[in-house]
């Protein structure tokens, strides 16, 4: 079996079958409590399935783990577009390259870490929808702002 520990924004994720969801999940190895157990006591008593291919979720993004919620629409610039469509290929689906912005359909499963990805690009990456995310981004934004008024740099 091609097992897999992969580094997700900081934090060690397992993928492995979540008996109680009968899926595969990923797993974050610092949430992991209470007691691991095996079938028997040899150290690799578990058997992969036929069409087990951890290369999935490589270079999944954090926004990504777990259950797909809803789809946001970005534009990223040409400097940038290159690197997203090379990182996130198997992630984003590109809808349109023009000569001023790439638009890409990015799904996700939690929307903050998605909206923190964006403002980390500042110019480079402009979230064009759905409105509610816009919004949301919008609130947050805001209340940085607000938090943030009146101290000294």
């Amino acid at each position: 079996m091609k097992k897999r520990l992969f580094v997700i924004d900081g934090h060690w994720y397992v993928v492995g079958r979540d008996h109680d969801r009968q899926a595969v999940r990923m797993f974050r190895v610092d949430r992991i409590r209470g007691s691991i157990s095996h079938l028997t006591r040899r150290p690799r008593d578990f058997t992969a399935p036929a069409d087990w291919d951890p290369e999935q979720y490589r270079a999944r993004p954090p926004w990504l783990l777990g259950e797909t919620k809803g789809t946001a629409r970005i534009a990223v610039d040409p400097c940038l577009a290159w690197w997203v469509s090379q990182t996130y290929a198997q992630h984003v689906a590109s809808e349109d390259e023009s000569t001023s912005e790439h638009v890409f359909s990015v799904p996700f499963t939690d929307p903050d870490p998605l909206l923190a990805w964006v403002v980390t690009w500042r110019r480079h990456v402009r979230l064009l929808g759905p409105p509610d995310l816009i919004a949301r981004l919008r609130a947050g934004i805001e209340a940085a702002v607000h938090k943030h008024e009146g101290r000294q740099p």
